[in-house]
């Protein structure tokens, strides 16, 4: 994980906090259900080729000119169904401002699918630190244009413009970073065999799209739009760390597991990233659920405090939607495009019948428990798919259990510090924070040493090479202390 990327993602929490502020709960539930529409058919724009050259690499330069006239098809049949749409959806939802946001963000896939080819090539190159300086240029300005049309009274509209132009803006800035060639002559030629795989990824990428955006397309049909902005602030707040490690995910390890020829050193080097994640990711969604109440009484508004139990749930939810991409990158490296369209699909289906069931039910916390229910199903059965019984073999297990142990001691110290502080003032939140801070990650650490001893070892690995010198040093002496076979 680079540092430019850490700057990204630390933007958007800090732009998240003054929206927060200057958006109350209606004006986000009508951005989200909106913008999740659009997310969905603007998947469209990439035609699958990002994923295609990508694993096909070394045959970027003869297939690029014609990925790039395939992407601009896309994205422009993605903009057509955005505008056709509108007023259809606006019915559907009984809202015709959703109709209004929906037509605005018709801009957003043609646009976006001029950036395809040079973030191909990027991402094909493993120059992931001009990967990260996009989202931080496409971020500022998406952001920065929001709030400040926003507070020059466009409302909605104004934050939802920022998207398209964002857009352009990423678009620039890839072209004049990566430089590729296109040679127009050759526009529609090379067709076949993007299409061929290429519509599967597509399909697949098109479904995943639909999973991760279901329960706040469903939201929007079975309960208030008040209720939809809490329910959707909550989910965004949570995803802050998620979508920090999946983006390095997905732009790293395609082209990394694509190069590994063996597919045995393949599926271990897909295993080690899971122990590796679950080491570093999970503590941090744990905790981050422990410290809802304190944290949101600290940063956000009062009318922003129903947000907190789905906060907690939907961080529990995270750690299984951080791992499961893994499997998925995975399928992709092995060019079963066939097996990765179709289980999307299937996961889609079910995540758009518990969502709306769990809305029925149980309203904004039935979403958020559907959610969780299928986030654990979803890695399970993606990663048996990918991985065999290699990811049910006792070593795994033991790593497991040892993860939910060590877990466990933080959590429960982690909310005895909330506990024996309190959170009543603004001094208190603070306090509780600071000491949640220290005292859940030592005992988080402490115990995973000796409880998951070989992924503990494997994380300090990893981390050892990318960290300060005096660090990288402590580290290894750590690692000398582990017990025999576990490095």
């Amino acid at each position: 994980m680079s540092g430019h990327t850490v700057v990204a993602k630390a933007l958007a929490v800090l732009c998240h906090l003054i929206i927060a502020r200057i958006l109350v709960p209606e004006d986000f539930g009508l951005i989200a259900v909106a913008s999740s529409i659009a997310a969905v058919v603007s998947t469209i724009r990439t035609g699958g080729v990002q994923q295609i050259l990508v694993q096909r690499f070394g045959e970027f330069d003869l297939f690029a000119s014609a990925g790039f006239a395939i992407s601009l098809l896309y994205g422009t049949v993605g903009s057509v169904i955005l505008l056709a749409c509108g007023s259809f959806v606006g019915d559907i939802y009984g809202d015709p401002r959703i109709a209004q946001l929906v037509v605005i963000l018709a801009a957003d896939p043609i646009l976006a699918a001029l950036s395809v080819i040079p973030q191909s090539k990027l991402q094909g190159e493993m120059r992931f630190r001009e990967l990260a300086l996009l989202r931080i240029v496409s971020t500022i300005v998406q952001y920065s244009v929001a709030i400040s049309l926003v507070q020059m009274g466009f409302g909605v509209a104004g934050f939802v413009v920022a998207i398209p132009l964002a857009s352009v803006v990423r678009a620039v800035v890839a072209w004049s970073t990566a430089r590729p060639t296109i040679d127009f002559r050759r526009l529609f030629v090379g067709w076949a065999p993007l299409f061929a795989n290429g519509i599967c990824v597509l399909g697949g990428a098109i479904a995943f799209a639909i999973g991760q955006n279901a329960d706040r397309v469903t939201a929007g049909l079975v309960y208030s739009i008040d209720s939809v902005g809490i329910y959707c602030f909550a989910l965004a707040i949570s995803m802050q760390v998620s979508s920090l490690l999946i983006t390095n995910l997905q732009s790293g390890l395609l082209p990394a597991f694509s190069q590994i020829q063996d597919a045995l050193r393949r599926r271990r080097a897909a295993m080690k990233s899971i122990r590796v994640l679950s080491i570093l990711a999970s503590p941090i969604c744990c905790l981050q659920a422990v410290a809802a109440e304190p944290l949101f009484r600290l940063l956000f508004p009062e009318r922003w405090s129903p947000a907190i139990p789905l906060f907690q749930v939907l961080s529990i939810a995270m750690i299984f939607r951080l791992l499961s991409p893994i499997a998925g990158v995975l399928i992709q490296s092995q060019g079963r495009f066939r097996t990765y369209l179709t289980m999307h699909s299937i996961s889609a289906a079910v995540m758009l019948f518990i969502a709306y069931v769990g809305g029925v039910l149980g309203g904004p916390m039935g979403t958020a428990t559907g959610v969780l229910v299928h986030a654990v199903a979803h890695f399970l059965v993606f990663s048996t798919a990918a991985l065999g019984s290699e990811i049910w073999r006792w070593q795994n297990f033991r790593h497991s259990v040892g993860v939910a142990t060590s877990l466990s001691v933080a959590v429960a110290l982690g909310a005895f510090s909330i506990e024996l502080v309190g959170s009543s003032t603004t001094a208190h939140s603070l306090l509780a924070l600071l000491l949640l801070a220290l005292v859940g990650p030592i005992g988080y650490i402490v115990t995973c040493r000796f409880t998951a001893p070989d992924g503990f070892a494997e994380t300090l690995g990893l981390m050892r090479p990318v960290v300060p010198q005096r660090i990288g040093r402590f580290l290894s002496r750590l690692q000398t202390t582990l017990p025999r076979g576990t490095h």
